[in-house]
């Protein structure tokens, strides 16, 4: 988080995910899922546009490393950038349907690209 950024940013992050400062950090934050444990991943650490993500077991690649960046004009979103390839998280086709692959793709600064970072209850 930055100095500056809008309150619902740092409530929705804070706890989450350490976000790095500055521009582009030496290292990414790796995404892991509560019920599975295992990361968010670049299928075969690949760089090329339309590469599908995919969840897998920790191996500490570059392909599991996801930089986490505020986008300036969508306040309470993030753009997800993988380490590996430099690409962007998004949802192909612009698929509003349950079950629609996520890939990555170069940043072309739409909507289905743009992520909120939301706090997943814990059972008690």
């Amino acid at each position: 988080l930055r100095p500056g950024d809008p309150p619902e940013l740092d409530a929705r992050v804070a706890g989450l995910v350490a976000v790095a400062l500055g521009e582009r950090a030496a290292a990414g934050t790796a995404l892991v899922n509560e019920h599975s444990g295992k990361r968010l991943d670049v299928a075969g650490a690949a760089t090329e546009n339309g590469t599908r993500i995919q969840q897998w077991k920790a191996n500490n690649f570059g392909a599991q490393e996801w930089l986490i960046e505020q986008h300036p004009e969508a306040p309470g979103t993030v753009t997800l950038v993988s380490f590996v390839s430099g690409l962007v998280m998004e949802v192909a086709d612009r698929s509003t349907a349950a079950g629609g692959t996520v890939q990555q793709w170069e940043d072309t600064d739409s909507p289905f690209q743009w992520w909120r970072l939301e706090p997943v209850p814990q059972d008690g």
